[in-house]
């Protein structure tokens, strides 16, 4: 067990390695892994449960030839950590994975990627290259309050040093009507063209509404936070794809079936395979069910001369 357990962290087992050269000569491999943040910048996390700092130091793990290397590092999906004061996740990884044979150039290849919390285990050599990641926000620091509302020192507020309605006005002629329990205005304060009769029927009409948005179906806040979860997972097809992959004849990967984390089956299509760059797609699809509720689209990306992506449009959700 790491340190990063013991704090109560939830990590996630990276595994890399057991390279070969075409002829079967076993390569050393050396992983070379940097948390960073928005911008390529480097992060100071602090672990809210226990006070420890995390710095973004460079952290290296080796493997022998014809052997699996493994490293833990934390998820970055999970909750729990600050930065600056303020809960933070999402950030993500720069892994540099080093191949070497004796009397030979070492080869090295690159990934960027997320880890979604929950996720326990992640083969890194089967990552896309310069892989897309969806980062927060930059969080600034949390400055301390020296004034309110143009007062300094010790405040008491009133209603009228902050706009508010004086509670003796609720309820009262000329005031603001009171609510009930349920969020309604009580009986009492409606205007009196209202019958009692007329109330009831509004009250089953908005009761039956309600049961009708949250009887068997996910409220609206609940859908907006799931669809934002799978179109993360979405912009790492290979972490979903779970079974045979068909590829053209550069190598790239064009059809696959997939198994969402929940599981729900779907299908990888590769939409656009880069021309300039054989073996690389530009554009896909992946769909969500069966039958099929939801796609998530990548629309095509923009490759620098190097091949690395320099504009990757948000995924579309249809």
């Amino acid at each position: 067990m790491s340190i990063l357990t013991d704090l109560g962290i939830a990590v996630c087992t990276l595994t890399y390695g057991k390279d070969s050269s075409f002829a079967g000569v076993n390569a050393a491999t050396t992983i070379t892994i940097t948390p960073k943040g928005a911008n390529n910048a480097k992060l100071a996390l602090v672990w809210d449960a226990t006070g420890d700092s995390f710095q973004s130091f460079e952290d290296k793990a080796s493997a022998d030839p014809g052997v699996v290397g493994t490293i833990d590092v934390p998820q970055t999906g999970q909750d729990g950590f600050l930065m600056n004061g303020q809960p933070f996740k999402d950030w993500y990884y720069e892994a540099n994975v080093r191949s070497s044979i004796a009397g030979q150039n070492d080869i090295v290849r690159t990934y960027r990627f997320q880890i979604p919390a929950g996720t326990t285990s992640l083969d890194v050599d089967r990552l896309p290259l310069q892989g897309q990641v969806i980062l927060p926000p930059v969080v600034a620091p949390t400055v301390p309050v020296t004034s309110l509302n143009g007062l300094t020192g010790p405040v008491t507020l009133d209603a009228s040093d902050i706009d508010a309605i004086p509670s003796d006005l609720k309820g009262a002629p000329g005031g603001v009507a009171e609510l009930t329990s349920g969020g309604l205005v009580k009986e009492s304060q409606l205007p009196s063209r209202l019958s009692a009769a007329n109330i009831e029927q509004i009250d089953e009409a908005a009761s039956e509404a309600l049961d009708t948005i949250t009887d068997g179906r996910l409220s609206a806040p609940s859908l907006a936070a799931t669809i934002a979860t799978l179109k993360q997972w979405a912009r790492n097809p290979d972490m979903l794809i779970a079974g045979t992959v068909t590829r053209d004849s550069n190598g790239a990967a064009t059809s696959a079936p997939v198994t969402w984390p929940d599981g729900s089956p779907g299908t990888y299509t590769a939409d656009t395979v880069s021309t300039t760059f054989p073996g690389a797609v530009d554009a896909y699809h992946i769909t969500y069910g069966s039958p099929v509720t939801k796609t998530f689209t990548q629309p095509a990306v923009t490759r620098n001369a190097a091949g690395a992506p320099t504009n990757v449009p948000q995924i579309v959700v249809s």
